[in-house]
């Protein structure tokens, strides 16, 4: 027998640190989040007696996987809707003071108020309300109450306000068909959406030159030139791409952030028209810079980024700059000359020029 309640006292250990009771007003108060309502039950844990409690920030914060921050923002919040009261305290943790639901979801009477009422309602408990406002029908002062057809309190004609939140309106409808339409009108616009991208992708492909009017159509400055963005940049280079390689999906896809700030360095540095110019130049004249210095493959930000010092220049100024430093120079015209020798010329000819 001992043992059968060492058994049971083992699997209730996690009973036995008690619980948590979050009442259903605060559960179903749409003016609060779920992580505000789990803190609010997290300082009803803490509280005493009277109502008050001293956990510090940094004990939610663990407690609840939050930062000190996001605790802040949501105990404001709480203090908000009027379910605690904060008493900062110098040099100590703040006092939480848990404050009486009913003063603020219900009326002087105890009964909660109509805001409270349509709040269950849109969360679906409209048994629960329906059953409270039965209940509110009972006579005042001995007075007995006059019953319809199943016995169901009669109201007088003169009670319009209870008679309006009693009387369900015929033409409501449930509210899972109320979900159900909302979630069609947004996948209605997510398709208007989608299809006003694929003709825009479908007019782009036609003519990539008209993805200078999706630049154009951004922010202006007071003399009414257009006000470039980083995004500006990479959406001309890849029509660039598109038009110079359209078989080359790759060289059409979108930058990843790497790529981004690379392209904002340079227009930090030399500007957005500029580099949006010079990365044009190097897509639409890529033959030219592969025979000169004997690149392979395609053209990315990284390597213009690399020999920006000479390439921004060359296409700005109309300089033929030879993106090599002087070492850098003087060691491949070694190497060229000593293959040379040797009848073994190699590909880094160009190197001289």
């Amino acid at each position: 027998m001992a043992d059968d309640r060492e058994v049971v006292s083992k699997r209730n250990e996690a009973r036995r640190l008690g619980f948590v009771m979050v009442p259903m007003v605060i559960l179903f108060d749409g003016r609060l989040n779920t992580t505000q309502k789990t803190l609010w039950g997290f300082l009803e844990r803490y509280s005493g007696a009277d109502g008050r409690c001293f956990p510090g920030v940094k004990r939610i914060a663990k407690g609840l996987g939050l930062s000190s921050r996001m605790v802040q923002t949501h105990l404001a919040k709480l203090e908000e809707v009027g379910l605690i009261r904060r008493r900062f305290r110098d040099g100590r943790s703040t006092e939480y003071e848990m404050q009486d639901m009913e003063d603020v979801y219900c009326d002087s009477d105890k009964r909660l108020l109509d805001s409270s009422l349509d709040m269950l309602r849109e969360c679906g408990e409209e048994s629960l309300v329906e059953s409270l406002l039965a209940a509110r029908g009972e006579p005042e002062d001995g007075a007995e109450a006059a019953e319809g057809e199943g016995g169901a309190p009669v109201i007088p004609d003169g009670d319009i306000a209870s008679q309006e939140l009693t009387e369900k309106p015929s033409d409501s409808k449930p509210r899972h068909e109320d979900v159900i339409a909302k979630i069609n009108s947004n996948l209605k616009r997510s398709e208007e959406a989608a299809e006003r991208r694929k003709e825009r992708r479908k007019v782009l492909a036609e003519d990539p030159k008209k993805t200078k009017a999706r630049v154009r159509r951004g922010r202006t400055d007071e003399d009414g030139k257009p006000i470039l963005t980083t995004k500006d940049v990479e959406e001309e280079f890849r029509a660039a791409a598109k038009e110079k390689w359209p078989d080359n999906a790759a060289m059409a896809a979108p930058w990843e952030p790497r790529h981004l700030a690379a392209a904002k360095k340079l227009c930090d540095r030399f500007g957005h028209e500029l580099t949006i110019k010079v990365l044009r130049a190097v897509v639409l004249n890529w033959e030219d810079y592969v025979d000169r210095f004997g690149f392979n493959g395609y053209p990315h930000v990284f390597l213009i980024a690399k020999f920006a010092d000479s390439w921004f220049p060359e296409v700005d100024g109309g300089k033929n700059i030879d993106p090599l430093t002087p070492r850098e120079r003087s060691r491949k015209g070694r190497e060229y000359d000593e293959a040379a020798s040797n009848e073994d010329r190699p590909a880094i000819s160009y190197i001289r020029g």
